[in-house]
């Protein structure tokens, strides 16, 4: 189960971050720095700002969903939730939790939803 979860998280980094030329035995994973990053972007496109890159709010919310839908085993989010509760829910997270940014963003976005969702 948890090689299955590893590939589905590189699939994702991958899919969201593209693959880019990296050095041979580089290894390149997303951390809280690079998706607080992203949160940023997002906020602004959320409210409205006309400076914020749209594309970048969509990799914050793209990792978020791919993310969630890796550990939906995991986690009892409610039908219907949109993809814009899951960003926000993330964001008061990673705002709470400043000091774990060094972390990877996966075990971040995991750790927000599964705080919000808990299954019973």
């Amino acid at each position: 189960m948890m090689y299955r979860v590893r590939i589905l998280s590189t699939l994702v980094v991958a899919l969201v971050f593209g693959s880019g030329a990296a050095p041979a035995g580089a290894r390149y994973y997303v951390d809280g720095t690079v998706l607080g990053g992203l949160m940023a972007e997002y906020e602004k496109f959320r409210d409205g700002d006309k400076s914020a890159d749209a594309e970048l709010a969509g990799k914050y919310i793209g990792y978020i969903q791919g993310v969630t839908d890796v550990y939906d085993y995991k986690v009892c989010v409610p039908n219907g939730t949109k993809a814009a509760d899951l960003a926000d829910t993330v964001t008061r997270y990673l705002k709470a939790h400043r000091n774990k940014w060094y972390r990877p963003a996966l075990t971040l976005v995991y750790a927000s939803i599964q705080e919000a969702y808990p299954c019973p």
